[in-house]
């Protein structure tokens, strides 16, 4: 996986996901035409197994929506409770600790919380965070402390928290699409790694190391997993490959039954929804609800091409 591999894999899992919806989006004229004339009885609408398929579509892409706000709700009040905890726990930052922080670019950025069990995670969703026990940081050296502080400060300027609220709202929303929930995974797994090559980068494998097998168990916080950066266990294993041989592990590709069972319903989507819509709204209110729906996507995706033009390498 390559330095950059976290972001696309969150970049393609939020394409795919929105890909149903866009499609919604781009016949919504046509599609709530049928509706309406689905709930009046029109008799040539009622008779059609189209429609009903139709019909059938929107009521999953309605539970996905759901089900994504759902997730995204609980997401924001775990964030909300995390930081309320993390305020009640807070200690002074000794001099020391601060001067680490700066160092490692995380000035003002890093909360000291009173603790036996040694941790330290990143959170925060708009401006993230870096919280360590007192534990934790008494029990390290000071490189395995500047490797702990690089391999958060990854967290911090990717603002991993965020991208994993909306990952996993992602993945709520486009529940049936499989490809989804591995990719999810997958960027859950890169992030950690990436995270590790930075911290190997500016202090070495061996202080990253002595962080981690000092680092217990999360804390028990209910509210944790959903409003935190953490570790994921299923990232421990490669975590752990990549620093004994100091090579990133190779993932492999998604398996050809997840992306058939991926891209075969967002065929049948895109056609289902369209024949639909031209045979209920005609022709022309499905090439005009295009139209306009490029429109709208067009500029989204000029942005995005300036922007990639003016990254600097």
């Amino acid at each position: 996986m390559k330095r950059n591999a976290p972001e696309r894999a969150f970049t393609t899992l939020i394409s795919i996901s929105v890909v149903p919806y866009a499609l919604v989006a781009m016949l919504n004229c046509a599609a709530g035409l049928m509706l309406a004339r689905v709930s009046q009885g029109s008799s040539h609408v009622v008779a059609d197994p189209s429609a009903w398929l139709a019909l059938a579509v929107l009521v999953v892409l309605a539970l996905g929506a759901v089900l994504g706000l759902r997730s995204l709700f609980r997401q924001l009040h775990a964030t909300v409770a995390i930081e309320r905890r993390v305020r009640l726990l807070s200690v002074a930052v000794p001099p020391d600790l601060a001067v680490a922080a700066r160092t490692a670019g995380l000035a003002g950025r890093l909360d000291l919380v009173e603790a036996t069990s040694p941790y330290g995670f990143t959170y925060g969703m708009f401006r993230p965070r870096v919280v360590v026990s007192t534990s934790f940081v008494g029990s390290l050296t000071a490189t395995e402390l500047a490797a702990l502080l690089a391999h958060e400060r990854y967290h911090v300027r990717h603002r991993d928290p965020l991208k994993v609220v909306i990952s996993r709202a992602a993945r709520a929303t486009a529940f049936f699409l499989p490809a989804v929930s591995l990719l999810h995974d997958r960027y859950l797994v890169g992030r950690e790694l990436s995270a590790d090559q930075r911290a190997v980068r500016h202090v070495g494998r061996r202080a990253l190391v002595g962080a981690l097998c000092k680092a217990a168990t999360p804390p028990g916080w209910d509210e944790l997993p959903a409003a935190a950066a953490m570790r994921e266990n299923h990232a421990l294993e490669a975590r752990i490959i990549q620093l004994e041989t100091g090579v990133e592990p190779t993932l492999g590709p998604i398996p050809n039954r997840a992306l058939a069972c991926t891209v075969v319903p967002l065929i049948g989507i895109a056609i289902v929804l369209t024949v639909t819509a031209a045979q209920t709204a005609g022709a022309m209110c499905v090439l005009c609800a295009s139209a306009c729906s490029l429109g709208w996507l067009a500029p989204i995706a000029l942005r995005r091409s300036r922007r990639r033009l003016s990254l600097r390498p």
